[in-house]
């Protein structure tokens, strides 16, 4: 009897096992059948600016003219493109505490890029005595994710600390610089992010020392012969000498 208790442990061992592979393929496979509904859900996104403050009923029976003139009253001639409006639709349950919601689907995704670029700028909008907000149309677990932060982004907010997404560098890098060089410089990074945020940029000792090399001021160079290093300065440097030109920052070069 007692070899006969073994075997069974031994069977039932066998089976426990086999059943814990199975479940963690099927987590496995959960996971990615999870992760790839997000990235579909954030991809039917991709065109919806969120619209937070507008009363309840005030698009009446047509919200796509509604919001459409909306938008242009708010921003007018700063957009680059016309603000066509495939669909608007309140989300949330009705209350009269606030208003819902309202999801816009813009034809164009370079019309959403400015609709929010613009918002971020004016921040809270003031329209017709209502005060309105206009973000991305994130996920629920995109809000999750960001919500685990709030405690350490009021903190740094408190200490005038301003943290980048990694995705920002790589915009800049791709985009501004057309991948020339490693990674940007710090201080190209700056004016650019300057560019989202101020109305008036003005840009100090950017470029090469008299030995063409590009020095922070904080170290003494020991490496004579380091050029712009990593980054790249003559790319940056014309980007700049661009912007001075089109009037958007004011670049003093030296003498």
């Amino acid at each position: 009897k007692l070899g006969d208790m073994e075997e069974g442990i031994t069977d039932m061992d066998c089976r426990v096992a086999i059943l814990e592979t199975a479940n963690g393929n099927l987590k496995n496979e959960n996971k990615e059948f999870k992760d790839k509904i997000e990235r579909m859900e954030i991809q039917s996104r991709k065109f919806n600016p969120r619209v937070i403050g507008l009363k309840t009923a005030i698009e009446k029976s047509d919200p796509i003219a509604f919001v459409t003139n909306f938008l242009k009253e708010v921003f007018g001639s700063e957009l680059s493109c016309e603000p066509a409006v495939e669909i608007a639709y309140r989300i949330g349950q009705w209350t009269d505490l606030r208003p819902r919601p309202m999801i816009v689907t813009m034809q164009r995704y370079q019309a959403k890029e400015d609709i929010l670029k613009l918002a971020r700028s004016k921040g809270e909008i003031l329209f017709r005595d209502m005060r309105v907000n206009i973000f991305p149309d994130i996920t629920p677990d995109i809000a999750r994710k960001r919500a685990l932060f709030n405690d350490v982004r009021m903190k740094l907010r408190k200490a005038e600390v301003m943290i980048l997404n990694p995705a920002f560098m790589k915009h800049v890098h791709e985009n501004w610089l057309e991948n020339k060089g490693r990674y940007p410089s710090t201080g190209f990074m700056t004016v650019i992010l300057s560019l989202f945020m101020c109305d008036q940029i003005t840009v100090f000792g950017f470029g090469a020392d008299s030995e063409g090399n590009w020095n922070h001021y904080y170290e003494i160079l020991k490496n004579h012969n380091l050029r712009t290093g990593p980054h790249p300065g003559a790319q940056e440097y014309g980007v700049l000498q661009k912007l001075n030109t089109k009037k958007k920052i004011s670049f003093y070069t030296g003498f």
